[in-house]
């Protein structure tokens, strides 16, 4: 591991860390206490779900702060051929 500091990475408490060796917190329950959210399987459980709404929640400001500057194709006021065709000057 290049670096490690005493903040855990909640991630690997609950089994989920992406990063492995190169996750800049620590993977090591050395300095946490013995009873902890961490040994409860509905306390993780729990703390995994409001993990999952916290990504959610950023997604959505993402989303909110960042809109497509157009529509998706399925989006489009499509009627039919003759809109299509009036959109394009051929009416």
């Amino acid at each position: 591991m290049l670096y490690s500091g005493r903040n855990v990475c909640n991630h690997w408490l609950l089994d989920e860390c992406k990063f492995g060796q190169n996750c800049v917190y620590a993977h090591d329950k050395t300095y946490l206490p013995e009873n902890g959210w961490w040994t409860n399987n509905i306390t993780k459980r729990q703390m995994r779900e409001k993990m999952e709404e916290f990504q959610d929640a950023k997604r959505m400001v993402h989303r909110l702060l960042h809109p497509r500057s157009q529509p998706s194709w399925a989006e489009y006021n499509y009627h039919g051929i003759d809109d299509y065709l009036d959109d394009f000057g051929y009416y």
